[in-house]
C-alpha cells in the first residue's frame, strides 16, 4: 500500500445532518489540514472554542479523522505526515453524540484533502 501526504495548507467545513421520524443526526465541523516534514507522523489539536463543541464529542470528531487518514484520495493508502486542527464546530443539544461528530469530522478531512496538493510518497 503506497503512503499519501499533503503539500499545503486547506480547510473545509462539514455538516452532517439527518432527520428522520423521532429525531435526527447533526454535527457541524470545521477542520484545516496542514503538512509536516517528514517523519513527522499525525499530529490532532483542539483549537475550538469549548462552547462550539462539548469535550465528550472531541474524541469522536478525532476518531473519525483517523479513519479518514486510513484511506487516502489518491491511492487509497494511508495519509501521513500531517496535522488536522479542528477550528470549529456546532452540535445540537438531542441530535449530537461521538459517532455524528465522527462522521462530519471524516467528510470535512477528505474534502480538506482534495484542495491540500494530496500526492503519493515515492517508496
Amino acid at each position: 500500500m503506497r503512503l499519501e501526504t499533503i503539500t499545503c495548507s486547506a480547510e473545509a467545513t462539514y455538516t452532517h445532518k439527518k432527520v428522520f421520524d423521532g429525531g435526527g443526526e447533526f454535527a457541524k465541523v470545521t477542520l484545516r489540514l496542514e503538512p509536516l516534514p517528514s517523519g513527522g507522523g499525525f499530529e490532532f489539536v483542539n483549537a475550538a472554542l469549548p462552547l462550539a463543541i462539548p469535550i465528550e464529542f472531541i474524541e469522536g470528531v478525532e476518531e473519525g479523522i483517523k479513519r479518514a487518514a486510513e484511506t487516502g484520495i489518491v491511492s487509497g493508502g494511508p495519509v501521513i505526515d500531517l496535522r488536522v486542527t479542528l477550528l470549529d464546530g456546532a452540535y445540537h443539544e438531542m441530535d449530537s453524540n461521538p459517532r455524528t461528530f465522527g462522521l462530519a469530522a471524516k467528510e470535512a478531512f477528505w474534502s480538506a484533502m482534495r484542495n491540500a496538493g494530496p500526492r503519493v510518497l515515492s517508496t
